[in-house]
């Protein structure tokens, strides 16, 4: 009997796949201000504490919804290199975002993490196309979904 070492890959199971949530990280004032520095998106509504509360529902400032979007691969990543299903895994390279949707306003100061599944997998010789479903929660007592977006990642092994 001739035993080999099976690569396990997302397209050797069936979808969908939850891999889980990342830890919970808290979105400072400083961190949104160095976001809307680097992309010169310097809304008022994002960096004005004090207008923000006084002239908007939300009470204060909110994150920059890209800042939002930008913080996945950070959240997601110790469940990347963690999970079995991507341990032969060499190279990742992003392909692009489907569907993507805010669904509620972060304040800064707020808690936020990440969820993750694997919703498709293309396999072709030497890599996968996979699609993952990536939400971002806010209000850690009760979390509530801010932010959702289909990442489409190839995948080398």
């Amino acid at each position: 009997m001739n035993s080999q070492t099976v690569q396990r890959t997302p397209a050797a199971y069936d979808l969908p796949i939850f891999i889980g949530y990342s830890d919970w990280l808290i979105i400072s004032q400083s961190m949104v201000d160095q976001f809307a520095d680097i992309t010169q998106d310097k809304q008022w509504i994002h960096t004005d504490p004090i207008r923000a509360a006084s002239d908007t529902s939300f009470g204060g400032t909110i994150v920059h919804g890209f800042f939002t979007l930008s913080l996945i691969p950070h959240l997601t990543q110790i469940m990347r290199e963690t999970h079995p299903l991507f341990d032969n895994a060499k190279t990742r390279v992003n392909l692009g975002a489907n569907n993507l949707r805010y669904l509620h306003p972060i304040k800064v100061g707020a808690k936020i993490r990440a969820g993750l599944t694997v919703v498709a997998c293309q396999k072709y010789k030497k890599f996968e196309n996979i699609t993952l479903k990536a939400s971002i929660e806010t209000n850690e007592n009760a979390p509530i979904k801010a932010c959702e977006v289909e990442l489409i990642e190839r995948t080398y092994y």
